[in-house]
């Protein structure tokens, strides 16, 4: 156990860059709204409003309509309704920044970290040294579209029926939902 810890900290002094890269990701995806409010804040959009002579305070016109961009920002800020949106476009933007990260172009394996190379064990590879730190290159682009077939192949059909069959309910309660909060 202590090796594997060991070989964790060597790869994060190794790789720094794509350290903070997995972090913020990490933080975006498990906390969205501690990077959006400051971001928010920094804008003008406020816990109690409009800050006066923000950038927010400049683009607010007179009537600001509801569902627009500039009330999903402050009801974000606030607390409110736009929580969800914003939360889940930075979320977004955390899955992807880390699917980038991931899949930037890696000389061989030693330059990949711990959670690239968990790939190894289905990435068909059938060399005994497939997860070794020090395993010879790889095309990890292959080894994701092989995994990602494997898993579509052991989906069962009838979760995947399920989840069909269910969209129209879910999106006729988002509908509801978008409504009512136009209504607010």
């Amino acid at each position: 156990m202590a090796d594997s810890w060991e070989g964790y900290r060597s790869w994060i002094r190794q790789n720094p860059k794509k350290t903070a890269a997995y972090a913020t990701a990490g933080i975006a995806i498990a906390a969205p709204m501690a990077i959006a409010g400051p971001v928010l804040g920094a804008f003008g959009f406020g816990a109690s409003g409009i800050a006066a002579g923000s950038i927010a305070a400049g683009a607010q016109t007179a009537n600001v309509a509801a569902g627009s961009l500039f009330a999903i920002l402050q009801s974000a800020a606030m607390g409110g309704y736009g929580v969800a949106t914003v939360g889940g476009v930075v979320q977004a933007g955390g899955i992807l920044g880390g699917i980038y990260t991931t899949l930037k172009k890696a000389s061989d394996r030693r330059s990949l970290n711990p959670v690239e190379n968990a790939w190894g064990p289905f990435s068909g590879h059938d060399d005994a040294d497939n997860n070794n730190l020090n395993s010879k290159p790889m095309s990890r682009h292959d080894d994701i579209v092989k995994a990602t077939n494997r898993l579509w192949d052991s989906f069962p059909i009838e979760d995947l029926i399920t989840m069909m069959s269910k969209t129209p309910e879910i999106v006729k309660r988002l509908k509801e939902m978008k409504d009512s909060l136009l209504r607010y």
